[in-house]
């Protein structure tokens, strides 16, 4: 069991802030060296890529606005790959590097259920590898 799975287990439902929180007081950066956890570097690339990705079928910063209207909205981390990783009180956003709406896969779960999902290899994702 790695340790953030351990720290997940002990807390249960977290917000993203919580969580993002949760990732500093413990050091945690990455997961295996996949999943990247960036902070604010990460969201001001992710958001450099939206800017000049923008087109109709792409996220755009109406469509993340909307998203914050969710509540506790925040950039989580992204992929060696460049894939990227939101969530919002409701749900967990898996964004591909292209960007494109059609291919976001939505989750409605919590954060920690998402990644204990993910690092139990039981999340049905096509854009992350699984551990």
């Amino acid at each position: 069991m790695t340790r953030l799975q351990q720290l997940l287990y002990q807390t249960q439902a977290v917000t993203p802030s919580q969580f993002l929180q949760l990732l500093d007081q413990a050091n945690i950066q990455d997961i295996d060296g996949y999943l990247l956890f960036t902070g604010q570097t990460g969201c001001k690339q992710w958001l450099e890529n939206v800017d000049y990705l923008a087109s109709s079928q792409t996220v755009s910063r109406e469509l993340i606005e909307k998203w914050q209207t969710e509540g506790d909205f925040q950039f989580i981390g992204q992929t060696i790959d460049g894939d990227y990783l939101v969530a919002t009180k409701v749900w967990v956003r898996v964004i591909p590097v292209s960007l494109y709406q059609s291919d976001i896969e939505k989750y409605q779960l919590n954060l920690a259920d998402f990644f204990l999902r993910y690092l139990d290899g039981e999340l049905p994702s096509q854009i992350l590898s699984m551990p």
